[in-house]
């Protein structure tokens, strides 16, 4: 049987069992999730530099050719430094490791390198510390990923090609007449592109396609949302007075913040039930407006669930919120993929018995046995990375 887009990513070749689980923490289990897990920024390779042309205290791309590796040193327990010499003919640079080991073990002296980071130094002597390294004839954009524990880039992108090497088309959902009226590239095109453009051009392309796609699967979901809830009648919640909550932040909230609060907290106390998107850039805030409604709902004795597409979204919104929310007085508990099995069992009693307020997980909160006391709110951060069912 072949590699489809549904098949694990366990069974392509050089990933297995344990690169799965750590692909799991991004939310990663099937070829199409790690498809669809672009690149955040790139890096240009198209230019590299000789050595004596850099800028100083900017991130560059310099071709050369490795030199002496050096011996690596250790400076104290867990941290050894390890300097190699890049050379181009007239000049040399300096690169520097730390805990480099199996990166530099990799490199063949004599072999043609493209070194890519922030150029330091002096006029006379060039240095660069812990330098992306990538084969002599890379050309194009080097993509950067979002990253957990165990995973490169560099990782990432050689399972990405596997993956694209063994799917021969990628089959396109949207009709043609579609794709013509809003200028889109296909599915397939989009997919191959977005992990090894040759240009900026080409990026912009890839990305409005696959932007284009999660905006109709928000649109699609949004729309059968909204046709059961118009159906739907609930027990309204009551008003609260909101500023106890504001009174405990550090710092006060925008007016932007607080309408949003406002207009969210408004649905709460209707007898529809609440179907709220609330946008914005990163660091607007929307953290804060789900911690105040989440708090809402608990002075009416009604319990919360935040749900992230990751296990490393999922923990750092648990950080993040645990401090202001337990301090109010209300308990909060993380579920996620990660959680061994006694934890998963204790968290889910707690959860039945209404002893967490606020449950902060992953797909883990809608499995068949996670069951609330009393649910009153669901918070869903990323929601296009979820499934119209789910």
């Amino acid at each position: 049987m072949g590699i489809t887009l549904k098949s694990e990513v366990r069974f392509l070749r050089g990933v297995g069992e344990q690169r799965m689980k750590k692909y799991q923490k991004l939310g990663i289990s099937t070829v199409e999730d790690l498809l669809r897990h672009v690149p955040r920024e790139y890096i240009d390779l198209r230019n590299p530099l000789p050595i004596g042309r850099t800028t100083l205290g900017e991130r560059q791309a310099v071709r050369g050719i490795l030199g002496n590796k050096g011996m690596e040193h250790r400076l104290r327990q867990g941290l050894t430094i390890q300097k190699l010499l890049g050379v181009d003919g007239e000049d040399t640079i300096t690169l520097t490791f730390f805990n480099g080991k199996y990166t530099v073990a990799g490199l063949q002296e004599g072999q043609e390198y493209l070194f890519y980071g922030r150029v330091e130094g002096s006029l006379t002597r060039r240095e660069m510390n812990a330098p992306a390294i990538y084969p002599g004839d890379t050309r194009g954009l080097a993509p950067v990923y979002p990253l957990t524990a165990g995973l490169t880039s560099r990782g990432i992108a050689k399972d990405t090609a596997t993956a694209l090497a063994a799917l021969k088309e990628i089959p396109d959902p949207l009709p043609d007449w579609i794709r013509k009226e809003n200028h889109l590239c296909t599915l397939d095109y989009a997919l191959r592109i977005i992990h090894s453009p040759r240009s900026p051009e080409e990026v912009t392309i890839a990305r409005s396609r696959l932007v284009f796609d999660e905006l109709l699967t928000l649109s699609i979901s949004f729309s059968q949302m909204k046709r059961g809830r118009l159906r739907e009648r609930i027990q309204p919640m009551a008003p609260v007075e909101l500023t106890p909550f504001y009174a405990a932040l550090s710092f006060p909230l925008t007016g932007a913040q607080k309408r949003a609060i406002g207009e969210a907290v408004e649905d709460l106390c209707s007898d529809a039930p609440m179907n709220r998107l609330v946008q914005g850039d990163v660091g607007s805030g929307k953290t804060m407006v789900a911690a105040a409604c989440c708090w809402f709902a608990w002075k009416n004795g009604r319990q919360s669930a935040l749900m992230a597409p990751t296990e490393i979204l999922a923990e750092q919104h648990c950080k993040s919120l645990t401090p202001l929310l337990e301090g109010l007085g209300m308990r909060l508990g993380l579920l996620t993929g990660s959680c061994t099995a006694k934890e998963k069992r204790e968290r889910k009693a707690a959860l039945k018995k209404g002893e967490i307020d606020l449950i902060i997980g992953t797909h883990a909160l809608i499995t068949g046995d996670t069951v609330f006391r009393d649910l009153g709110l669901v918070v869903t951060d990323e929601q296009h990375r979820f499934g119209v069912a789910q």
